[in-house]
């Protein structure tokens, strides 16, 4: 009779420490004091009365914990990104930027774009001239510890989606040239005109006469008035024709040319 109690005792027991491993703990309080081993690859840390251990392994953070859950190494810092999509059809003026809450001066912050092209230095919080793209950022953040050495904790967001459904830009056309080799003004400049590249432009003389003639003008090496043309050109007005090439409104308009 007294056999068969102590067995019953026993399984009893057992029982209930198996209840109470699977019931979920809280973590009661961080506050304590980080403590580094004299190999660098063990991080102890107090909280109240209870030491658990953080083992550092090739930058990943592995943490055995005895009843300590849900352990975030930096609670307060949160990331936000922000979007700004592309402003019209073909541009590249997509960008993200990211936003961090909570940090100190003493943390090193990396930003890991999932295209690594766009940041291979890993510290831009900002992508600029971006086309319509879908990336995700892994943010890794490293602090100095109390008793030497760093801990590090990282989070990905994502995915962060630039679109360009957008209509073209409008042309805006500067009708000011002053042809004197100081890079400012020095050709006939109209903003977001590759993005119609089916276009024509004509250019008169006061009298009608045709000065130029050309498909596919683009401010870069088809621009007018070219080295050629200043050769003969006065200073004075000159009148264009554009077409867009797109089943819009021909615009029509004077450029005022001055030369030295």
């Amino acid at each position: 009779m007294k056999t068969f109690s102590y067995i019953f005792s026993i399984i009893v027991l057992i029982s209930t420490i198996k209840t109470q491993a699977q019931t979920p703990h809280q973590v009661i309080n961080s506050a304590g004091q980080d403590r580094v081993s004299p190999s660098l690859s063990l991080t102890l840390t107090d909280n109240v009365g209870e030491v658990f251990v953080q083992t550092v392994n090739g930058g990943t953070n592995t943490i055995t914990q005895g009843f300590l859950q849900d352990f975030n190494v930096f609670p307060g810092v949160s990331v936000t990104v922000y979007t700004n999509n592309v402003s019209c059809l073909g541009k590249k003026d997509g960008r993200l930027s990211v936003s961090l809450s909570n940090t100190l001066p003493t943390y090193t912050i990396t930003y890991l774009w999932s295209d690594t092209t766009l940041c291979p230095s890993k510290n831009c919080s900002t992508l600029d001239s971006l086309g319509a793209d879908t990336l995700f950022l892994t943010v890794i953040v490293t602090r100095p510890l109390s008793g030497g050495g760093t801990i590090s904790d990282s989070t990905v967001t994502g995915p962060h989606i630039v679109t360009d459904v957008n209509p073209p830009c409008n042309v805006t056309i500067y009708n000011g040239v002053t042809a004197n080799n100081d890079n400012i003004n020095d050709f006939f400049y109209i903003e977001n005109i590759e993005q119609y590249p089916n276009n024509r432009l004509t250019i008169y003389n006061r009298w009608g006469n045709k000065l130029y003639d050309v498909n596919n003008y683009n401010n870069v090496d088809i621009r007018w008035p070219q080295d050629e043309d200043l050769r003969t050109l006065t200073s004075g007005t000159y009148f264009y024709i554009l077409e867009l090439g797109d089943n819009s409104s021909t615009i029509k308009g004077w450029i005022e040319l001055l030369k030295n």
